[in-house]
């Protein structure tokens, strides 16, 4: 099997401008790049930039992938969007980290000789579908849905990581839907740890926040006239996407920081340990199920032969009878050879 890598980045807070595409395409020949996104990939040869560098400068979103074992998820989040105490929680000492600077913070899980029995993927082609969900997972992050986190959180202490290291288990684990799944298989996450821990908090998924763009709406009326009036003046002559991106940002700063009610029930824990232990556990009763199911199969199958022994004995014996008539018929013919 030939080298294969695929590094993809996408920006979600607004679109790349002019002079943003041309220095993200500049880093390779190879590089495709997009307003939202760009993407590079290689059969033989490196990417020679460090590609952490350029998710914190240019991107939100970055996803590599290698065919001899190493993949890696990165989001990069605005400081004032989300909480970072919800993210600390889910660190992995150098295999998932959570690095925070004075305008970003970026969660970055990195794999290494992770083989596991995934798919290949060749993503030369269709990528669109493929890195969709990795945009979609950031969102629910940035709206509250830790389940990606945590997904995160479970293969990351399987490749580093103390037993007794203990995260929060979100609800809806019983639940996942296509992105949380595709993200599953692609870091090959033992679905029995999964499970196990959605029996531990069978509650339903968080409710998501407002999207930040949502939210922002109630506090248009904080603008002064001067302010409105500037930002009219823009959409007029400047690129909307980008008018629009720094507008959130100006009103980003009165949305206040939501307060955890005092009577709130904290989120259930569980340490690694125990998750290997209840996946152990399910992994047996699986296996015993499964003899179980099979032992009734045979012993249905014997039962049914029994039943219809004397028409399959019949059945035999009028084979045999018909095959000595043709023997007995049929006209022989002798080489003088």
């Amino acid at each position: 099997m030939s080298e294969y890598q695929a590094y993809y980045f996408a920006r979600v807070d607004r679109p790349l401008s002019g002079n943003e595409i041309e220095a993200v395409d500049a880093l390779s020949s190879h590089m495709e790049v997009g307003a939202h996104s760009a993407f590079v990939h290689y059969h033989y040869g490196d990417f020679k930039h460090n590609p952490l560098q350029i998710l914190k400068k240019w991107f939100d979103v970055f996803v590599y992938y290698a065919n001899w074992g190493s993949q890696t998820v990165g989001f990069r989040f605005n400081k004032d969007a989300i909480d970072v105490e919800r993210l600390v929680p889910f660190e992995v000492d150098e295999v998932l980290m959570v690095e925070t600077s004075e305008d970003h913070v970026v969660v970055l899980a990195q794999f290494d000789e992770n083989y596991g029995d995934g798919a290949y993927y060749d993503l030369s082609e269709e990528r669109g579908g493929f890195y969709a969900g990795y945009v979609s997972l950031y969102n629910a992050i940035l709206r509250g849905d830790d389940r990606a986190l945590f997904l995160l959180w479970l293969k990351a202490m399987e490749q580093g990581g103390d037993s007794d290291d203990r995260a929060p288990i979100p609800g809806g684990l019983h639940a996942l839907d296509s992105e949380l799944r595709q993200l599953a298989e692609f870091i090959d996450l033992d679905s029995k740890r999964v499970e196990a821990a959605a029996q531990r908090n069978p509650a339903p998924a968080a409710k998501l926040s407002s999207a930040p763009q949502v939210e922002c709406t109630k506090y248009l009326d904080r603008l002064t006239q001067d302010q409105s009036t500037h930002y009219l003046k823009q959409l007029l002559t400047e690129d909307p996407h980008i008018v629009r991106a720094a507008l959130i940002r100006e009103l980003r700063q009165y949305i206040p920081k939501p307060a955890k009610p005092s009577n709130a029930a904290p989120l259930p824990t569980i340490t690694f340990g125990e998750v290997q232990q209840f996946a152990d556990q399910l992994h047996e009763t699986h296996m015993r199920e499964e003899a179980e199911k099979l032992t009734v199969q045979r012993r249905a199958y014997f039962k049914r032969l029994e039943r219809e022994a004397d028409r399959m004995w019949k059945k035999a014996r009028e084979l045999i009878e018909r095959n000595k008539r043709k023997l007995t018929n049929r006209p022989w013919r002798y080489s003088t050879r």
